[in-house]
């Protein structure tokens, strides 16, 4: 697939739109509160003006340091670390077209949430040290190896707001039904440094992409609650489909229990989603000690 151009990614968007009240409505659906948001964010916050930006480049074209740096070589330009972004700063230059646009290509909002929405707010999860290969950030690739632990979750939280984080695998479904494969789940976040306070619905597991299996799309979506969110159950509640699972050989029933439809998760719960992050990772060895050691079952691998 083709890198999508920013004149590319609207007039893809417009042609989407057309085609969900057309061709295929069950599909996809933008919910009246995300259409809004696709015309009305970019102008209610402030960016800078042309103005503004014309003049912060004439000071840089007229300061003799940088130019005297820049002739000899010297002149180093500072990489902008999109985790440590405001939020402010992140819409500002509009860092919800950026990741708008990537998570149309990586298929996203049409395989995961069924719906288009605006990320109002900068999130991440690092593994480590924030970086290209250690941090979701908008389709970056990550080594398995990196992720055994559990990360740290970053965004900047409203006052009187509670926020549920669900870090999913979107290919990762094994049983061959529609959904994702959930790998962590708190809700209850009033502040993500500050995790113990929250409800762990579900405990942080490692990605387990089986062998063959090629990249798969991890995803990080933050939702703002309308509620508090003490009595969370997720995956199979049928008794039958559990000893099912069980029978399937190893504790294949602790991955089932992983199972949702992460579209059904937020209407269930009444949930708006306001951010996004997501990466790729594929096999590597500590995928299949993941299965042995915290799954009890031998890692399968496909031909």
């Amino acid at each position: 697939m083709m890198p999508l151009t920013t004149v590319a990614a609207g007039t893809a968007v417009r042609a989407w739109r057309r085609t969900l009240t057309t061709a295929a409505p069950r599909l996809l659906r933008i919910s009246n509160v995300a259409s809004r948001a696709l015309s009305a964010a970019p102008q209610a916050i402030p960016k800078p003006s042309k103005q503004q930006r014309f003049k912060e480049y004439w000071e840089r074209r007229s300061s003799e340091e940088m130019e005297s740096a820049s002739r000899w070589g010297e002149l180093e330009v500072p990489e902008i670390d999109v985790a440590t972004m405001t939020d402010e700063e992140f819409l500002a230059y509009r860092g919800e077209r950026r990741v708008r646009t990537m998570a149309l290509r990586h298929e996203l909002y049409q395989t995961v949430f069924h719906q288009m929405f605006v990320p109002k707010k900068n999130v991440t999860l690092a593994f480590g040290d924030v970086g290209l290969d250690t941090a979701l950030y908008r389709g970056n690739i990550i080594k398995a190896a990196t992720m055994t632990e559990q990360p740290t979750l970053r965004f900047e939280p409203q006052p009187d707001k509670l926020y549920t984080a669900v870090f999913m695998d979107a290919d990762g479904r094994m049983d061959g039904s529609k959904g994702q494969l959930v790998h962590w789940l708190v809700t209850n976040i009033a502040d993500p440094t500050r995790l113990d306070d929250a409800n762990t619905v579900l405990p942080y597991l490692p990605p387990v992409p089986p062998k063959n299996t090629g990249y798969h799309r991890l995803v990080l979506a933050l939702y703002e609650q309308s509620e508090r969110l003490d009595d969370v159950k997720i995956g199979p509640n049928n008794t039958q489909q559990q000893q099912q699972q069980k029978g399937a050989g190893g504790n294949a029933a602790a991955l089932a229990a992983r199972y949702v439809k992460c579209d059904k998760l937020g209407t269930r719960f009444q949930m708006e989603p306001v951010a996004l992050a997501f990466a790729q990772v594929c096999w590597d060895e500590s995928v299949d000690a993941t299965f042995e050691q915290r799954l009890n079952m031998k890692a399968p691998m496909f031909a």
